[in-house]
């Protein structure tokens, strides 16, 4: 399968729980959370370097079960992000594709980049047929990311935030 984006030479992807300590997930989260924390249960949790230690075991626990697949995102040796598939259902052949970057590594192509290698990576080598996403709709970067990886909108939810209802929605998204 090939989406027709370039491979970054200044992009690497690592396994996960690997790849980050829990002191940088959890300095990273403590610089990015505002930009982060919305919508991503996971980092609203990371409050210490000690939850940081519980959410990468937690991550490397989904990895052995194979249920999930996560890459730390190396841009110019710097971490800068995740990128993963969540949630595969093995008999389905699906799964859900999951990224955040740091928002000054926002803007570059990067989580386009990650991504398209590991829907490649899923579909060539894990043989998934459907993989789906989900992005906030007041995120018009992460909107953009999946429209450039050529995912098809499928529908929206409103999810409250107090009187707010446009602030959460959420746009459901599916590549085949």
């Amino acid at each position: 399968m090939q989406l027709g984006i370039p491979h970054r030479t200044d992009l690497v992807l690592r396994p996960f729980p690997e790849a980050v300590e829990a002191s940088l997930l959890y300095a990273f989260v403590e610089k990015n959370r505002e930009h982060l924390c919305t919508g991503i249960p996971e980092f609203e949790s990371v409050q210490s370097v000690e939850f940081a230690q519980q959410l990468l075991q937690f991550l490397e626990e989904n990895m052995q079960e194979q249920t999930d697949w996560h890459y730390a995102i190396y841009h110019q040796e710097e971490f800068v992000g995740y990128v993963g598939l969540n949630e595969i259902d093995w008999t389905k052949r699906e799964a859900e594709l999951a990224y955040w970057i740091a928002e000054e590594a926002q803007g570059k192509g990067i989580a386009t980049d990650a991504a398209s290698r590991l829907l490649t990576y899923g579909v060539d080598h894990l043989d998934l047929r459907s993989i789906h996403a989900e992005c906030e709709l007041k995120n018009p970067r992460s909107y953009r990311v999946l429209e450039r990886l050529q995912f098809q909108w499928l529908h929206t939810r409103l999810v409250p935030h107090g009187d707010d209802f446009q602030s959460g929605a959420i746009g459901y998204f599916e590549w085949k």
